[in-house]
């Protein structure tokens, strides 16, 4: 090892604990389009070897192995030796970066967008504020993705509240940071973290509620770690699947379809969310028809913490593959609960299968009230 780059023992144990099988191959999303071996888990751990071991310098063109990965736990849900893949390259990327190697200029454009803007999309800084009733019962965490990209999903949240008749308010943004962290910026997400975690505070309210896995996920681990602010947080999933079990949310009718579920990778391997989602596609009257690759299996959107700004080609690819998939699973609507599978899927199912609807499940219980 060379000393140039210096990352936690705990990483390095994961990198060297790596014992080539090529397990990862079989689930890795990018590796499934590139079908080059340093585009999977199993590569990228030896590029990270060797970058460590100085065999190789960190050019633009290998980091871009690294940094397009999508941190989607696939290659982790396969791995018999267990090893933690995401939090290995996450400290090798950090570790990089500290060392002033030279990122992709679509990396660090990016990073850069979140920092000044508080988001990827926004053409100009705004100041993100929370509207709507104080104090409330609920406060709406769009995040970015929903607010610039997905509208329709807080819309259709707004239209769910109303009928539950809670008082809320929402705030659009900003960025909460965690595609920051995932990419191994790690002080510019405590950054992000902090502007959050001031918003939060001055919003009041009792509960969080995010349409986002992402956002959940910070909110959930990273903002107690990062600030050291705990709040009561819950994915709508949970939820609505709450106020339809209360029976505080009343659903006037069905819809017979056939519906196939895309298991978002921060909300089920993440974070273990895979029935919540389903038992509204239940309660909603649709038909689910499972595709082959689902819950702890299921395959990537290809969106992965901004990587669709970053690679937008390889998350297209990817997301065509999955929509593929619904169709031949014989489903009418292919339904996830996560803004950015949503994104990458419904742009793919515009390219490629036409026939398939996409929605978020907020949406197609919005049309039930």
């Amino acid at each position: 090892m060379t000393g140039r780059l210096k990352l936690p023992e705990a990483a390095l144990t994961e990198i060297y604990r790596c014992f080539r099988c090529g397990y990862c191959r079989s689930a890795c999303p990018t590796f499934a389009v590139t079908g080059s071996e340093s585009w999977n888990a199993r590569g990228r751990l030896l590029l990270a070897r060797a970058l460590l071991e100085g065999q190789l310098e960190p050019t633009p063109g290998l980091l871009d192995r690294l940094f397009s990965c999508n941190s989607c736990l696939a290659c982790e849900a396969v791995c018999p030796a267990v090893v933690e893949v995401v939090d290995a390259l996450v400290a090798l990327k950090e570790a990089l970066i500290t060392s002033g190697a030279e990122l992709p200029d679509r990396i660090a454009r990016l990073a850069e967008a979140v920092v000044e803007q508080g988001s990827p999309f926004a053409s100009g800084a705004r100041e993100f504020t929370a509207q709507g009733e104080r104090p409330a019962d609920v406060l709406v965490f769009a995040g970015c993705v929903a607010s610039e990209l997905e509208p329709d999903i807080i819309r259709a949240l707004e239209k769910l509240l109303d009928a539950a008749g809670l008082s809320y308010s929402v705030l659009e943004g900003p960025c909460c940071g965690l595609p920051l962290l995932k990419m191994g910026f790690r002080h510019r997400a405590a950054e992000a973290a902090r502007r959050l975690a001031d918003k939060l505070r001055a919003a009041g309210a009792e509960l969080v509620i995010t349409p986002c896995p992402m956002c959940f996920e910070m909110l959930l681990h990273y903002l107690p770690r990062l600030v050291g602010l705990n709040v009561r947080a819950e994915h709508v999933s949970i939820f609505l699947k709450r106020l339809l079990r209360e029976g505080k949310l009343v659903l006037k009718r069905k819809v017979e379809l056939k519906a196939t579920y895309h298991d978002p990778c921060v909300l089920g391997r993440g974070l273990g969310i895979y029935e919540a989602p389903r038992e509204l596609i239940w309660q909603a009257g649709l038909a689910l028809v499972e595709m082959p690759r689902s819950k702890r299996s299921s395959v990537c959107c290809g969106y992965g913490h901004l990587n669709f700004l970053a690679y937008p080609e390889l998350v297209d690819a990817i997301a065509e593959e999955r929509v593929k998939e619904a169709l031949a699973a014989g489903a009418d609507v292919l339904i996830t609960a996560c803004p950015s599978c949503l994104h990458a899927l419904s742009g793919a199912a515009r390219r490629v299968a036409r026939a398939l609807a996409v929605s978020d499940i907020t949406e197609v219980l919005a049309e039930l009230v």
